[in-house]
């Protein structure tokens, strides 16, 4: 039985009939504020074994009758404030395990036999500032596992002979973390009792509606809901089908928004599919971009944790999807049934309590890790118990089970578990005290925040919160810390960013329990803020809206500060004049994406500053007084695109572990200061930019930073001289790199230097990195011989290789031989014939192995002398799976590639003959403007999906021996598709009124809008519009065939914005019936939309978006 009065702030003593509860086991009276004494009548209650009393403020002592509960094995009166002395008759507790005195800041002294405590295995006393302790009373606690003490507590307010505690404990540090199993973080499955409901909303996916006949436009859209609490596992369901192979293979986007308002909404889907942060725009604006970019695609909305029971949302939401095309899909996860009758959901799944069965088996995973249930067998009657009070909530399961995992405790935690919220707590009050003030900390971050593990951890590091292990740097430390929150579910990996393997999110539920344990010391602001309680010692800033936050008022215990970007991108920061002074004791500050310009020079009075984050600011300069931050570890001053240079003083910031200056291609990069080789301790260097003069860094510099990990990228490799300086920067000695770019600069006047190109042949080959490199970048290469060291397998961990305008070369290196090769981008090598698979080996072509036995894909781009594949055979790439090919116009024909399924061409004078592609599902032609036909070679037995587009001369293509379920065939004027395989099925992708749509810009050389028939269709005005930031109109037609036919084209028609005489005209989808001629149309040269995602730039020639060619 548990009898539970948590956070009654007017109990202030306990009612007599308590007394009466013979059979209580667990008595919780946490957070009950007024409580200042316990009756006597407490020690009756023989059964007792768990007695909660954390964060009692007022309660001073208490009875002496504690000693009558014999079997009581949790006691925990953290945070009890006020409590002065425990009674000596405490000792007499023999069955106590776990004591926590955490936060007991006036208890001064413990019961001197408290060495009688023989079963005491965990003991806090983290924050007992007041403390006299004799260690020689912990000499006999002969089972005590783990004493935590606070890494922040003066050594000076213990004895000296506490600072010999690990003598008599045998211990290297005051301090021991609980056990971490790495077995214990086990894959994520698909619970078994929602399997069927997986696989029933996948059907119900791939299903576009094709064989049940006509269909109307309001069932276009399938939509779907998920109704279940918190905890019961709705976003892992749907995570599973999101990432599905075949969901993936069936929408052109995917998108997954964590739930909120119509803004937001629009906002989230606007800078998904645009890249561009669009929070500053109207509504309108918003609502008009976004329904173009969704515009003909097949989308999978996903909004998660959904609370908006409003007609009109919905009713917005529709109107969204409405332009979709057929077989798109809204899946909408949510706590209330009611949502699903207000979305109109084809089909609702209520996710019920898992059953018992299914319930052990997550405890089983969690805490064993998959290991052999009968090799623990103590721990099956404690799992069933856990299994029976749990309720059947999988998230309390997994949290619980992580517990045990990582503790050793011998009494049944089953009994602590009464509801769900209960559980989680009693998860965080066992943490470690190193953990729990690490997951407090992320109270900071608004709910549904992407944590990335490498930022999360330099906050904490900045804290203080890691502590040293001897052999380990402290980002290991930390990295260990965030896993074990991770298995013990205290994080998630992100549901929708699975691309990316350092991005994670916490559960609402442990979001709330965050907050709730933080309230004392981390304050989440959403409006700029007027006064800070005293005890208040981590701040974060959360706005949704443009706010002025002017930051002059006093916060003197204030160690943290944290602009974290809301909805809104920007906010305007006006720091008074000796802002650094009064916060003086602040140790992570982070100014990001704010529109600070610059640093005041008070900067350098912030003695305890240990991180500054500046990045995506308009900062030009760092102030010459940022040198005198002698404790500064983390700089990052990522994409800040005016920054032209640090200043010398960054050379005395001798601690500094992180230096993050990276910009995005094209900006002009970060200047270092010489001096820069003195930062020994640097870990992440992003960029390490080489001069030209003595007042900038050299190449040498390099050579005492052999802790970088992770990624370098080193530029300015021109300014070296000779190939003995480039041996002295050592990157051979770099052991923990994982990725390497090297980037050359030279003018076209120096390029056919013969003497430049021998001196960087020379220069490359000593620029040899580590063997445990598993990336590899050159760029502008101009020497004409690649090195040894490329050429064998002693780069046998590298994975990925791109090779970038190396334009002196006229061979390839033999990369063949890598055997953990899985990418390779070869780009603008104009003077490249043949693509050799030749190797150094001296194997008999019989007896070598397979070529490039791991590579899985294979870019070719603006080759355009390239013409031949010299030495394949069958068994070469034997895993490759995509292909791409864009500018190659001598490129004749492909090797043989069984194993292939997506080739992509782009932009060249003739398709590539192939013909053995037996495993080729996926094949796009795109910007082919001169060939007239196309002949598919009949071994394409396996293609399902064919994509033809801009091939404007293109009139006739041979293929009728394709069954392809899925063809695209868009700005082909000239192709008739009559008597081809692929008439019916694109004919049904246009009867059925959303097909892709056909996007085309165009200008009229008419001056007026009254001409509307210049393109011989027939419209029909339905509306205009003013165009935002300007003052023109947009005006929008239909065809006039919409009501007979179906046909969905239509037109926008606004004035030129540079030639107002001129007219400007886009089209949307191609009309369902005759096709008439253009004769007075011009197409424009840029695409009709310029919103596109981010990619390495190249010719926007022949209609080809930088986004298609890489589809």
């Amino acid at each position: 039985m548990l009898w539970s009065q948590q956070g009654c702030n007017g109990l202030a003593q306990l009612p007599a009939s308590l007394a009466t509860l013979k059979n209580l086991v667990a008595l919780d009276l946490s957070c009950c504020y007024s409580l200042h004494t316990l009756p006597a009548s407490l020690g009756t209650l023989q059964n007792l074994q768990i007695l909660l009393l954390s964060c009692c403020h007022k309660l001073k002592n208490l009875p002496v009758s504690l000693c009558q509960l014999s079997m009581l094995r949790l006691f925990d009166l953290s945070g009890c404030s006020s409590l002065e002395v425990l009674p000596d008759s405490f000792v007499n507790l023999d069955h106590l395990e776990i004591l926590n005195l955490s936060d007991c800041t006036k208890l001064k002294k413990l019961p001197r036999p408290v060495g009688s405590l023989q079963e005491l295995k965990y003991l806090n006393l983290s924050r007992c500032s007041g403390l006299d302790l004799d260690v020689m009373y912990l000499r006999s606690l002969a089972n005590l596992k783990c004493l935590t003490l606070s890494p922040v507590t003066e050594y000076q307010s213990f004895p000296r002979s506490f600072l010999f505690i690990d003598i008599y404990l045998q211990w290297s540090r005051w301090w021991k973390r609980s056990q971490f199993h790495p077995q214990c973080n086990p894959k994520v499955g698909s619970l078994h009792s929602y399997r069927c409901h997986e696989q029933s909303i996948i059907d119900m996916l791939l299903s576009d509606g094709s064989d049940e006949g006509d269909i109307t436009s309001d069932q276009i859209v399938t939509s779907i809901c998920i109704v279940g609490e918190s905890g019961m596992g709705k976003t892992e369901l749907v995570h599973r089908i999101y990432n599905d192979q075949m969901i993936l293979d069936a929408f052109n986007l995917r998108i997954w928004v964590y739930m909120c308002d119509k803004r937001r909404l629009l906002e989230k889907i606007a800078e998904f599919t645009t890249c561009a942060y669009c929070s500053n725009a109207p509504i309108s604006v918003l609502e008009e971009i976004v329904m173009e970019e969704l515009s003909g695609k097949r989308l999978l909305l996903v909004l998660d944790d959904s609370d908006v029971e409003s007609h009109y949302f919905w009713g917005d939401v529709r109107k969204l999807l409405s332009v979709c095309a057929k077989g798109s899909a809204l899946i909408v996860t949510t706590k209330s049934s009611d949502i699903a009758k207000l979305i109109g959901a084809m089909q609702t799944f209520y996710l019920s309590p898992v059953s018992k069965e299914e319930c052990f088996m997550i405890f089983k995973e969690h805490a064993l890790g998959g290991l052999d249930m009968n090799s623990y067998p103590q721990l099956e009657s404690i799992g069933w118990k856990v299994v029976e009070k749990s309720g059947g909530n999988p998230l309390c399961i997994k949290a619980l089970s992580g517990l045990l995992c990582h503790s050793e405790l011998g009494y049944e935690i089953y009994m602590f578990v009464h509801r769900t919220l209960p559980a989680l707590r009693l998860c965080y009050d066992l943490l470690p005290s190193h953990l729990q003030q690490c997951f407090r900390f992320c109270s900071l971050f608004p709910k549904h925040h992407i944590f990335v593990k490498h930022h999360i951890i330099r906050l904490w590091i900045s804290q203080g919160f890691v502590l040293p292990e001897e052999g380990n740097q402290p980002e290991d430390t930390g990295l260990h810390y965030f896993d074990e929150l991770v298995c013990r579910s205290f994080f998630q990996r992100c549901p929708f960013r699975t691309d990316q393997d350092d991005e994670y999110v916490m559960h609402e539920l442990f979001h709330d329990l965050a907050t709730s344990v933080s309230k004392n010391e981390c304050l989440r602001s959403e409006e700029p803020f007027c006064s800070l309680a005293e005890n208040i010692c981590h701040l974060s800033l959360v706005l949704s809206d443009f706010k002025t936050v002017a930051l002059a008022k006093e916060a003197r215990n204030l160690q943290s500060f944290l602009v974290i970007r809301g909805s809104f991108p920007v906010v305007r920061i006006l720091p008074s004049d000796d802002l650094y002074m009064k916060f003086g004791l602040l140790r992570a500050l982070n100014l990001s994406y704010t529109d600070i310009l610059e640093l005041p020079r008070s900067i350098g009075n912030m003695k305890h500053l240990r991180l500054l984050a500046l990045n995506s600011t308009k900062i030009k300069g760092l102030p010459f007084e940022i040198g005198q931050v002698g404790t500064l570890q983390t700089l990052e001053l990522k994409d800040c695109c005016h920054l032209t240079d640090l200043p010398e003083s960054t050379s005395n910031l001798t601690k500094l572990r992180h230096l993050d200056v990276q910009k995005e291609p094209g900006n002009i990069k970060v200047g270092m200061p010489h001096g820069i080789g003195q930062l020994t301790d640097l870990q992440t260097l992003t960029e390490f930019n080489i001069g030209n003069n003595l007042s900038q860094c050299s190449v040498a510099e390099f050579k005492n930073l052999n802790g970088l990990r992770g990624h370098v990228h080193v530029t300015g490799l021109e300014n070296i001289k000779t190939a003995d300086d480039a041996k002295e920067a050592n990157i051979l000695g770099k052991n923990f790199l994982e990725s390497l770019t090297l980037e050359w600069y030279y003018n076209d006047e120096d390029i056919d230097d013969g003497l430049c190109q021998e001196i960087a042949n020379n220069i490359l080959q000593n620029l040899q990195p580590n063997s445990n490199l598993q990336k590899l970048v050159v760029q502008n290469y101009p020497g004409n011989l690649f090195p040894l060291w490329m050429q064998d397998s002693y780069l046998s961990k590298l994975v990925s290789v791109t090779l970038d305008n190396c334009y002196g070369c006229s061979k390839l290196p033999y990369l063949g031989d890598l055997p953990s090769l899985k990418s390779l981008f070869i780009q603008r090598m104009n003077s490249i014939e043949s693509f050799e698979i030749g190797s150094s080996s001296l194997a008999t072509e019989e007896e070598r192995p397979p070529r490039y036995p791991s590579l899985e894909v294979l870019t070719l781009w603006e080759m355009y002398d390239l013409q031949f594949w010299v030495g394949t055979s069958e068994g070469d790439f034997p895993r490759i799976c995509r292909l791409s090919i864009s500018r190659c116009p001598r490129l004749r024909n492909l090797p043989p590639l069984r194993s292939l399924v997506h080739l992509s061409v782009h932009c060249s004078s003739q398709v590539p003959s192939f013909s053995e592609l037996p495993s080729l599902e996926s094949l796009k032609i795109e910007g082919f403007n001169k060939i007239r036909s196309i002949s598919f070679p009949h071994q394409l037995t396996t293609l399902k999906k064919l994509e033809i587009s801009d091939c404007k001369e293109l009139s006739s293509m041979y293929a009728y021996s394709l069954s392809v379920s899925d063809s695209r065939v868009v700005r082909c004027p000239k192709l008739d598709l009559v008597g081809s395989s692929l008439e019916d099925h694109h004919r049904k992708k246009v009867d059925g009124g959303r097909n892709i749509p056909t996007r085309r810009s165009m200008v009229l050389k008419t001056a007026t809008y009254t001409d509307l028939q210049v393109d011989s269709w027939k419209w029909e005005k339905h509306g205009e519009k003013n165009i935002f930031a300007s003052n023109l109109v947009r005006s929008y037609y239909r065809c006039l065939h919409r009501n007979s036919t179906g046909c969905c084209a239509t037109k926008f028609l606004q004035p030129n914005d540079t030639e107002p005489n001129m007219l400007s005209a886009m089209y949307i989808y191609e009309h369902n019936h005759e096709f008439p001629n253009e004769p007075n149309l011009e197409l424009s040269a840029e695409p009709a939309t310029t919103r596109k995602r981010k990619e390495p730039d190249v010719p926007s020639d022949e209609h080809t978006s930088k986004r298609q060619l890489n589809s």
